[in-house]
């Protein structure tokens, strides 16, 4: 406070001495600024739009037999067209080359040059499908996979945390048995985000599942039950472009040989990834 006081009257004295008190200089007008930019807009709803473009899938993973252990792994490129089908979209799918080592990829190598057809809902959900023409079990398995090609979007507005559930019934194909998968499966909104300069929406869903069927091998009847779990993150551009994504699944499946009256638990862990390429 003194401080202050002795500054006004110093102040005060140099103008009585000078004859006359002159205002200080007006400050020079700072340049107004520019506002920043806006945060991108996301939409409020997405939904899958007419286009092209080439994926590939990689997998790899094992499986355990009664404490022996085997390794697979496959590399699978796609041609995709989608195009309106009504009111739902169209996807046609080619198979550009197929390989693979390990149990379950014995004569993948047939699958290339095989196209399918399928028709999803604008969200993803599937309508219809017609499957490559072959009796080749690594084939038929491809298309099994390819009817969950398009991740599933919210029907309604986009928030994040949103969930939604589903329930799948599959048919497993495998030489001499038939086998029948219940799914269920919870789907999350994680949210909006930038990757590789692209803003894309990013999904997660998680699922449970149980597998029952009977077969035969070797003339001996066979009867299979089993449970799995599996989780996936997958994106999908604002434009409504699958980018692609991850899965990781696990499945522990007990096999009774009815006739000897023993049983042989195997477990298989995969992990894939897919990739939209340039």
């Amino acid at each position: 406070m003194r401080r202050r006081l002795t500054l006004v009257i110093s102040t005060a004295a140099a103008a009585a001495c000078a004859g006359r008190w002159s205002p200080p200089a007006a400050p020079a007008p700072v340049a107004a600024r520019a506002p920043a930019p806006a945060p991108p807009r996301d939409p409020s709803t997405l939904r899958y739009v007419p286009g092209a473009g080439r994926y590939h899938t990689m997998t790899e993973g094992s499986v355990e037999v009664m404490g022996q252990q085997q390794t697979f792994d496959s590399h699978l490129y796609t041609s995709a067209v989608v195009s309106a089908a009504g009111a739902n979209v169209g996807v046609a799918v080619t198979i550009d080359s197929a390989s693979g080592t390990g149990p379950g990829n014995e004569g993948l190598g047939a699958a290339r040059g095989r196209a399918m057809s399928l028709v999803f809902t604008p969200t993803g959900q599937p309508v219809a499908m017609t499957s490559a023409d072959s009796a080749n079990p690594a084939v038929q398995g491809l298309s099994v996979e390819l009817r969950e090609l398009l991740p599933q979007l919210p029907v309604g507005a986009i928030g994040v945390g949103t969930t939604w559930s589903d329930t799948i019934t599959r048919h497993v194909p495998a030489p001499g048995v038939n086998l029948t998968m219940n799914i269920a499966r919870q789907h999350r909104v994680v949210g909006w985000e930038d990757r590789d300069g692209v803003r894309v929406l990013h999904l997660s869903t998680t699922g449970t599942y149980t597998m029952t069927g009977t077969g035969e091998a070797q003339g001996q009847s066979l009867e299979f039950s089993g449970t799995g779990r599996n989780a996936a993150e997958q994106f999908v551009s604002a434009a409504g472009v699958y980018l692609g994504g991850t899965s990781a699944d696990t499945t522990d499946v007990n096999v009774n040989v009815v006739s000897a009256g023993m049983q042989v638990s195997t477990r298989r862990v995969q992990r894939a990834s897919v990739t939209r390429l340039p």
